[in-house]
Formats: structure tokens, C-alpha cells, sequence
């Protein structure tokens, strides 16, 4: 079976359901600004979409199953051309074996879909600090924090928390060894884009950004399979039928593989990535020293007398 995603969050929905933390961001900011009105700070708002590699997404770059994302961000600029940005994400992740090239894998029928919400510092500094053109090229890196909870459908679309099924034996005392997944974990973001000027206190902004993170549950795939009596009595037939869902295949093997076969690679790590557009509004008259012949949207009268 072919994973619809018709049952997922509309973007709408998702970005209105941050709006509640983007008002206490806001007014965290507003705190830090008034704090430092003679520096330069800006504002960013964005949009744009996410993508995962792992076991249920084994390329390492697609745009295949890429979700639609939101982004809010506060920046303090800091000396020529370097910046420190407070961002939040949210968005979606999902995969699904059906697009894995590997027979193996894409027999287990397994897929997931989580929300994504990522709080992260990062710094950033221009290439062209010095030049204070239109086009600004950047690179940044910094640390994250970010919440998933990764979630599966049954043949009748009913929602089940991969977390809570133990579909490898996490928390069933007969495998003692194997951790519960974490939600909340680290990530390592880096990435780099460009800005383009657009008015004194306006700019656009292109953002590509790869996530390094420290677990490999961020699809509920990673280590081996428990024995089928072990998990039907520990988390029932459910449990049981959504570890493995090969006989919803047709021709493929029904049986339960055996105790300590192979689920997933315990020693890879998830990755995420997206791109993201978005506006940085700068305040405190930042960008005042930008001569109007260097702004893609030039002022009412330019060209002026130099």
C-alpha cells in the first residue's frame, strides 16, 4: 500500500497553531531590543519546505516528500556583516518505504509523519561584508533544539504514536537494553544563502539549511524487531501489525520476522534540510548607511547627484 497523506495537517492550521508562541517570542525580542536600541537588529519571516533522510527516506537529497514549513526569527547584528539569529521552525516531516529504491526495504511497508518544531541560535556572516552591495551571499551555523512525535496510520487511516507502540521493544522489560525515544533532541544547523537589498530597512532572503541531529527515532525506525509474542503481550495486536506491513502487499510474506532481525541502522543518525524564503525587516536605522544606488527598489527620484 501507497501512504496517502491526506490526513495531515493543513499548512494553514499548522502556522496558525505556533501563533501562540510567536507572541511570546515577540515579546522576548521586544525585551532584548529595548535593551539594546544602539544596535542593529532585524526581524524575519519567512516560509518554504522541509525534507528528512533516514530509513524511510534513504536519499540523501529529494524533493520527494518535502512538506511545507513556517519561520520566525530575530537577529542582532554584530560588527560588518556578522549577525546571531533566534529562529523558530515548524513543519512537517514524513516518509514512507513505498519510495525507497531497495526491495528490502521498501517490502516493509513501514511510514511515518511528525511534527516539527525546531528553536535554534545560529550566527551568520556575509561574504561580502565589506562591499555593502544589493546581493549579499552568507553562511551560518549554530545549535538547535527540536520536538518531534512521530506518528503512523493503519489500513483505516487511524492515527497511532510510533512511541508509544514499542515497535522494537523500547520500555517492554524483556529488552531492558533498549531506550525509550527522546522527542526533544539537538541538532546542528548549517547552511547559507543570499540577501537581496530591497529598500533601506528591507531585504530578501534565500536560506538553504542542513540539520545534523544526535538520534535515529525521528522516524520510529532504527534498531531490530522484538519477538511477536513478546510485543503482542506487551502492546497488543495493534502494536504487532504496524511494526511490520508487509501483508498489505500483495504477493509479499505475512509472517512476523524473526526476534532480533534487522528493522532499521542503529548507527545512522536522522538528518532534516529545507530551503526557506522569507523578508528581514531591520530596525533602529541599521541599514541607513546603504546608498539608495544600492537597493534593488530604489527611492522616488533616484538617480541622485553624487
Amino acid at each position: 500500500m501507497r501512504w496517502m497523506t491526506s490526513g495531515r495537517q493543513p499548512f494553514g492550521r499548522m502556522c496558525r497553531g505556533i501563533a501562540g508562541r510567536a507572541v511570546i517570542f515577540l515579546m522576548v525580542m521586544e525585551v532584548i531590543t529595548t535593551s539594546t536600541s544602539a544596535q542593529r537588529w532585524s526581524v524575519e519571516l519567512g516560509t518554504g519546505v522541509f525534507n528528512y533522510q533516514g530509513e524511510l527516506q534513504s536519499a540523501r537529497f529529494t524533493t520527494r516528500g518535502m512538506r511545507p514549513a513556517c519561520m520566525l526569527g530575530w537577529r542582532r547584528w554584530i560588527g560588518e556583516g556578522g549577525s546571531v539569529r533566534v529562529i523558530l521552525f515548524a513543519g512537517t516531516l514524513t516518509g514512507q518505504d513505498a519510495n525507497n529504491p531497495s526491495y528490502l526495504t521498501r517490502r516493509r511497508n513501514l511510514h511515518f509523519e511528525t511534527p516539527l518544531h525546531e528553536l535554534s541560535v545560529q550566527g551568520q556572516q556575509r561574504l561580502n561584508a565589506a562591499a555593502h552591495g544589493w546581493f549579499m551571499p552568507f553562511l551560518s551555523a549554530g545549535l538547535g533544539i527540536f520536538r518531534v512525535d512521530p506518528f503512523t496510520r493503519d489500513g483505516l487511516g487511524k492515527r497511532y504514536d510510533l512511541f508509544d507502540l514499542s515497535l522494537e521493544g523500547q520500555g517492554l522489560p524483556e529488552y531492558p537494553g533498549v531506550r525509550i525515544p527522546h522527542r526533544i533532541n539537538l541538532s546542528l544547523p548549517v547552511g547559507g544563502g543570499f540577501a537581496l537589498r530591497l529598500t533601506e530597512t528591507l531585504a530578501l532572503q534565500l536560506d538553504l539549511s542542513l540539520r545534523k541531529t544526535f538520534t535515529d527515532q525521528i522516524d520510529g525506525v532504527s534498531g531490530f524487531f522484538p519477538g511477536e509474542e513478546v510485543l503482542m503481550r506487551g502492546r497488543g495486536p495493534k502494536a504487532v501489525e504496524l511494526a511490520y506491513r508487509a501483508d498489505e502487499l500483495a504477493g509479499e510474506d505475512p509472517c512476523f520476522p524473526a526476534e532480533g532481525t534487522m528493522r532499521g541502522n542503529p548507527k545512522t543518525n536522522d538528518w532534516f534540510y529545507g530551503i526557506s524564503i522569507g523578508l528581514v525587516w531591520t530596525g533602529n536605522d541599521g541599514l541607513k548607511s546603504y546608498p539608495p544606488h544600492r537597493q534593488l527598489l530604489r527611492p522616488r527620484g533616484w538617480p541622485y547627484r553624487r
